[in-house]
């Protein structure tokens, strides 16, 4: 696993919820307005990997509200409301976020 500096498709989480030291996170590689996609590796994709099942991803919003996104449902784990173009931008593109969070949990990158 490389390093956050080295890591692609991550950005500096400048956020109060920072990650402990050695944690590492990737960006999706998806872009849609000014929303954040990222995802988390999991154990076994680094040694200080703390992601978790169910499988989701995180969206920053450009008025700083974050989305915590079941990969299944699409909807936001903590039931906070997203709005109606986000919404109808991740289901037309659930497969490409899907399987991208997936590569990025199991192997800390995507393709």
């Amino acid at each position: 696993m490389k390093s956050q500096d080295n890591y692609p498709n991550s950005e500096e989480k400048t956020n109060s919820e920072k990650l402990p030291e050695g944690t590492f996170y990737g960006g999706l590689g998806i872009r849609f307005r000014n929303y954040n996609f990222c995802a988390y590796p999991g154990p076994e994709a680094a040694e200080n990997g703390k992601e978790h099942l169910p499988l989701h991803f995180h969206i920053k919003s450009p008025d700083a509200a974050e989305y915590k996104v079941d990969c299944k449902t699409f909807k936001d784990r903590r039931g906070r409301a997203m709005p109606k173009d986000l919404r109808k931008f991740l289901r037309n593109n659930r497969l490409k976020i899907r399987a991208r969070t997936l590569d990025l949990f199991l192997t800390g990158s995507w393709n």
